[in-house]
C-alpha cells in the first residue's frame, strides 16, 4: 500500500511539475504548496529522494533543502503554553503604572472580574506553573 500510495503521488507531482513549468516563466519562482506537501507525504513513506527527483524533473537539491529547512519563527526554549477558553489576559500598561512605565497583565474572567497583575509577578508565576511549582 505505501509502494502505491508512493507510486499515485510521483504521478500527481510528475503532472503538475509539467503544468508548473508550461504556465510559469523561467524567471524563479517558488514551487506550489501542492507540489511541496506530496514531497512532504514521500519523506513520511521513506521513498529514496534521488530516485524520485529524477522522476519528478525537480532538482535533488531543491528537494533536500525542503526537506532540510527549520520552520520559521519557531523557538524551542520558550514554555509552550496551551491556551484554554475562559478568562482573557492581556498585557499593557495599568492605569496608575503609566506613569511609571511598567506593564501589567490584565486578566477578564467569565464572570467579569478584571484582575491587574504587575509584569513580574505574572511572569513568575507562570514559569513557576510550567515547572509545576503551586503558586497558591
Amino acid at each position: 500500500m505505501k509502494t502505491q500510495r508512493a507510486n499515485q503521488l510521483i504521478d500527481e507531482i510528475q503532472e503538475l511539475t509539467r503544468q508548473y513549468h508550461s504556465e510559469v516563466s523561467s524567471v524563479r519562482k517558488p514551487w506550489p504548496k501542492s507540489i511541496k506537501s506530496r514531497i512532504q507525504e514521500l519523506f513520511s513513506l521513506d521513498v529514496p529522494v534521488k530516485a524520485t527527483a529524477r522522476k519528478i524533473d525537480i532538482p535533488y537539491a531543491t528537494i533536500m533543502s525542503w526537506r532540510l529547512k527549520p520552520k520559521k519563527n519557531i523557538k524551542s526554549e520558550f514554555h509552550a503554553l496551551t491556551i484554554q477558553s475562559g478568562p482573557t489576559v492581556t498585557v499593557g500598561p495599568s492605569l496608575e503604572e503609566k506613569t511609571n512605565r511598567g506593564l501589567t497583565v490584565t486578566v477578564r474572567t467569565p464572570e467579569g472580574y478584571i484582575l491587574e497583575i504587575p509584569e513580574s509577578i505574572a511572569v513568575k508565576t507562570i514559569l513557576e506553573l510550567q515547572r509545576g511549582i503551586s503558586c497558591f
